[in-house]
């Protein structure tokens, strides 16, 4: 029997148990079917196969392929919550994802049964919370981990440069060594805010990497155009300082910059190039490189 013939015979067994069993690429985010020896792709995204308009926020096949170990969660899916599995195979030395989906609720239930119980918000919240900065409430290091790959591939599929730019928010231990930890916190929404507010105008990602430092993604921007867009959030931080508890806290913070176009750049060396750079304009702080 070969090697394809032994993963389907494998999957059927799971038919018996799940509701939708498939692999998917979570980097090009498609679906494929084993043909012939073959991987072959259906048209459309993988999250289109769930009557999804985007991408899953929490997708848990890109922590799999990351992990290279099974994951699971909870979704929610058109009024229904299902369970999700994702779990590696390599096929044909490339490695693939299968994900097996279950719904929990027996199909004779009203569906305004689950409404009124609040399961779908629950689970909706919990996914987010997974992706998320509790503090700042932009996206996490864990978004950058696992949705960059995907985020860069496309770009690249496109002909689009892609950049990022990592900030550093200056003298931030004295700043909670003279006005308390409380204080650092606001002082990290109030960059964090700046930050969202300017990089979504340019249709980008921005997330709190951990500690004080922010990562900002930006889609079809060289590193010109991505230097100037980070010029404008250091200007702007330092045009607005922060008050707390009557007290008015000057913020300034340090960027360092980075681009790409080529397909061999992974996310982990596009982000040692922000970081390198990051690294120069901490020599001066309040700076840009």
């Amino acid at each position: 029997m070969e090697y394809k013939d032994i993963i389907k015979d494998r999957l059927n067994i799971f038919s018996k148990f799940y509701d939708l069993i498939r692999i998917v690429d979570p980097i090009e985010k498609k679906e494929y079917d084993l043909v012939d020896g073959v991987a072959k792709e259906y048209s459309g995204y993988c999250y289109e196969g769930l009557q999804m308009e985007l991408p899953c926020v929490n997708c848990i096949s890109s922590r799999a392929y990351l992990l290279n170990d099974t994951v699971t969660k909870y979704e929610y899916l058109n009024g229904c919550p299902v369970s999700m599995m994702a779990s590696p195979i390599e096929y044909e030395g490339k490695r693939y994802i299968v994900e097996l989906v279950k719904r929990i609720n027996p199909l004779d239930i009203d569906p305004s049964i689950i409404m009124e119980t609040g399961i779908g918000k629950i689970i909706d919240e919990m996914n987010h919370k997974l992706m998320h900065d509790e503090l700042t409430k932009i996206y996490n290091r864990r978004f950058w981990q696992e949705q960059m790959p995907f985020i860069m591939n496309d770009s690249f599929k496109k002909h689009r440069a892609i950049s990022c730019f990592m900030l550093d928010i200056d003298y931030f231990k004295s700043v909670n060594d003279t006005y308390g930890h409380l204080a650092g916190d606001a002082v990290l929404v109030h960059v964090a805010s700046i930050l969202e507010r300017i990089v979504k105008e340019e249709n980008g990602y921005v997330g709190r990497y951990g500690g004080e430092e922010f990562y900002a993604i930006l889609l079809g921007k060289k590193y010109s155009q991505s230097f100037l867009i980070a010029e404008k959030i250091r200007k702007e931080i330092e045009a607005n300082p922060i008050t707390f508890e009557d007290e008015t806290i000057a913020v300034t913070v340090s960027l360092g910059v980075a681009d790409t176009v080529e397909k061999d750049v992974s996310p982990r060396e596009l982000m040692s190039m922000a970081d390198q750079n990051l690294y120069k304009a901490k020599e001066t702080r309040n700076t840009v490189v």
